[in-house]
């Protein structure tokens, strides 16, 4: 996270979200704290309260994310976006 007003409140609440458990493997984990994964690796998203992109992980779960990020992105990614999109309905056009 940045250094910014409020920013440990701001983790706190996500992991209180969350019940204090990993968002991947469903670790419960009050203290030390989960870390706060920002899912599209933007470190700024946690700024003016934005939460939609921020996920609680174990310190194990949050190591595994910083490697093959294109796997973790596109997993986390459905997330994200689920509650403002139908994938079902969806349909990906390609223009090469």
């Amino acid at each position: 996270f940045p250094v910014t007003i409020g920013h440990k409140a701001l983790k706190d609440e996500i992991r209180s979200n969350y019940n204090y458990t990993c968002y991947e493997c469903n670790k419960v984990q009050r203290s030390p704290g989960l870390s706060i994964h920002h899912i599209d690796y933007n470190y700024n998203a946690g700024c003016n309260n934005m939460k939609f992109a921020l996920l609680p992980l174990c310190n194990s779960c949050h190591g595994k994310t910083n490697f093959n990020r294109w796997f973790w992105f596109n997993k986390y990614i459905s997330y994200w976006a689920k509650p403002y999109l139908d994938f079902d309905k969806m349909m990906v056009v390609h223009n090469f």
